[in-house]
């Protein structure tokens, strides 16, 4: 059933997706830091590789998605203020997949108000980033990030739509 879900309902597939993607892209952090002997990283990258699998595994087996969606932000969020604050502008770089993301896990006013925190949060963290020239430029570019996946989240919305909307309707007699 999962499996048709995830072909036919886009928020389930976004859920699960964003988990999957998130557990392949941290995860292998999380063992290099470990094997480096960064004991703090690796436990936050660990402690962020269970939440998404957790959700995942929640979303599924048929959670709440939009619970689902919610708690991803902010696992998303937390996760990238600690590793920002622990690695420096490495960490930073994580804050554009983690905006993308909002668009594509809340409804648009909500992703606005999470990427316009998250872009305040960074500004503000004193290790994020090593220069004002660093830190200016990132002031410039995440609200590039948030226009990119707004405009391909509600495109992708409007399309599903009119898909729905025409697949309801008989061609022939228009009811």
């Amino acid at each position: 059933m999962s499996l048709q879900r995830l072909r036919n309902e886009l928020q389930f597939s976004v859920v699960v997706l964003f988990c999957a993607a998130g557990l392949l892209g941290v995860l292998p952090f999380a063992v290099y830091r470990l094997v480096q002997g960064d004991a703090d990283a690796a436990l936050l990258d660990g402690a962020i590789v269970i939440a998404l699998g957790g959700v995942g595994l929640y979303a599924w087996r048929g959670g709440d998605l939009e619970r689902a969606s919610l708690f991803l932000v902010m696992v998303a969020t937390i996760g990238l203020l600690l590793v920002a604050q622990m690695l420096d502008l490495a960490g930073a770089l994580w804050s554009y997949p983690v905006i993308a993301a909002y668009f594509l896990l809340l409804r648009w006013s909500r992703a606005l108000v999470a990427a316009s925190t998250v872009m305040l949060l960074m500004m503000l963290e004193p290790h994020a980033f090593d220069s004002m020239a660093h830190r200016l430029m990132y002031l410039a570019s995440p609200p590039v990030t948030s226009v990119i996946a707004y405009v391909f989240a509600r495109r992708t919305q409007l399309q599903r739509d009119q898909l729905e909307a025409l697949a309801a309707r008989d061609p022939l007699t228009g009811v």
